[in-house]
């Protein structure tokens, strides 16, 4: 990677930081029970202590929201009336628990609810699969959300099956460029092997060999 590019994306990285509150009141926490211990303050310590425990029993409270909102989603599908109305709100299911992934990995870290979130996805596009003749071609209307993990999710889940090909690998390919964290994972594995942007190859040529 030329030194332009490293530098680009070491600034890429080092901005990069959760969108959730309660992990950003966290990482806080913890660099001021750091400087705490530094300091010799034990009185700092304890108080700072207490406010973590807390905002440990917060996140653990918003990963178990995480896992519930996704099966009320799937459930929700499930009780459709009707294959047109099942079909939406299996793609309505499909958009929340991509969504809950991203937020799951990159802020998080919670690998229990990532898994969850990427079974439930599988168990999501075999119903749209078995819903009439296959409604899998409607996770397209997902290619258009505007969050990166939801297009990236949509798009690989309607590659697998050979739809859409003509629109998902270029949106993929602008998300394995351009998005960090799980999104642009998603997009770079289901591009893999053969339709990765070329901007990949361009990168992979200025590294130096590995023997």
């Amino acid at each position: 990677m030329s030194e332009t590019n490293a530098k680009a994306a070491l600034r890429q990285l080092l901005e990069w930081e959760p969108s959730d509150q309660r992990i950003r009141d966290r990482s806080r926490l913890l660099a001021e029970f750091d400087a705490a211990i530094a300091q010799g303050d034990a009185r700092r310590q304890f108080a700072l202590g207490h406010e973590l425990a807390l905002k440990a029993r917060e996140i653990r409270a918003a990963e178990m929201e995480q896992r519930a909102a996704m099966q009320a989603a799937l459930d929700r599908a499930r009780d459709a009336a009707s294959d047109e109305e099942r079909a939406s709100r299996l793609v309505e299911a499909f958009a929340t628990c991509a969504l809950i992934q991203v937020v799951a990995e990159d802020d998080f870290g919670d690998h229990e609810t990532v898994d969850r979130a990427i079974e439930m996805k599988h168990t999501i596009v075999a119903a749209l699969d078995a819903t009439g003749d296959g409604r899998r071609d409607a996770l397209g209307s997902l290619l258009e959300s505007p969050f990166a993990g939801v297009r990236a999710s949509a798009g690989a889940h309607l590659l697998n099956a050979g739809l859409m090909r003509e629109h998902a690998i270029p949106l993929l390919q602008q998300i394995e460029k351009d998005v960090w964290g799980s999104a642009g994972w998603t997009a770079f594995w289901a591009l893999a092997p053969n339709d990765h942007g070329a901007w990949l190859g361009d990168i992979a040529a200025d590294r130096e060999p590995q023997i």
